[in-house]
């Protein structure tokens, strides 16, 4: 039977939708207080460039509001330029799973030239992955390559019978992040620890799953209020031995991938 070595916190992840519909009434604001308190230290503003992270485009709108008149769609990897930073006090839930949900604001922005609102938990300042991972580095260790310098070399990691790992590695980055790689008897694992300073909760959803899922059709997505985890999958082939998590702990973001041969 296929099985799955864990590594630190785990969630599955993955999202849905571009706007999706939702029922702000019941979504739980205890669950998300200071994750949204960090979202709004990392808020665009106005003049500020950023990309379009919403693997099915994301609707630009001639109102900020879901019902909006639609302006067109705005591909994944098109990048904006800020007009007006989003009112905060005006927030909107797009994705909703049991509690817990992807909030943000609409934003207006302007597109090449074409002026609308777009919901702004679907962007950030930061442009999406376009090239493949250089040879000897994985790819959640290559994207985060392209928002901080590395802090040194790799360094190897010894087997650990004990825990069932063979090898692996670790890379630091300047800005205080950590990748680690280890590869198990079976499958493997790789952990991304970020500074919740550097990146929210909303935005590591939405940035890591366009990064892993690009190829997926269908998703399922869960919210266990006792783990205070989310727990995403797809039913796909692709993804039948492929788990994706995600969490927020101590002021870090973790996100742990494994897969299983």
């Amino acid at each position: 039977m296929k099985y799955f070595k864990t590594l630190g916190f785990c969630l599955l992840l993955f999202a849905c939708n571009n706007e999706k519909k939702s029922n702000p009434s019941k979504f739980n604001e205890s669950t998300q207080g200071a994750s949204q308190a960090s979202s709004a230290s990392l808020a665009l503003k106005a003049g500020d460039k950023a990309w379009v992270h919403a693997l099915k485009g994301l609707t630009l709108r001639e109102s900020p509001d879901p019902k909006g008149k639609s302006l067109g769609l705005l591909t994944y990897g098109l990048d904006v330029k800020i007009l007006e930073a989003a009112v905060l006090e005006h927030a909107y839930v797009a994705e909703q799973y049991e509690g817990w949900g992807l909030k943000g604001h609409w934003i207006k922005v302007n597109a090449n030239g074409n002026m609308g609102y777009v919901f702004d938990a679907y962007l950030a300042p930061f442009p999406t992955l376009a090239e493949e991972p250089e040879e000897g580095r994985e790819e959640l260790e290559w994207f985060y390559q392209t928002l901080s310098e590395l802090k040194g070399a790799q360094v190897p990691i010894k087997a650990k019978p004990e825990e069932g790992i063979i090898e692996g590695y670790t890379q630091a980055y300047v800005d205080g992040s950590r990748f680690e790689f280890s590869l198990y008897e079976g499958g493997s694992s790789r952990y991304l620890e970020i500074p919740k300073s550097n990146m929210s909760l909303e935005r590591a959803l939405v940035v890591v799953r366009s990064l892993v899922f690009r190829e997926a059709k269908k998703i399922d997505t869960n919210w266990s209020g006792e783990e205070q985890v989310l727990t995403i999958s797809s039913p796909e082939d692709l993804y039948a031995y492929f788990q994706l998590t995600i969490a927020e702990k101590e002021g870090k973001i973790l996100i742990s991938a494994m897969t299983a041969d």
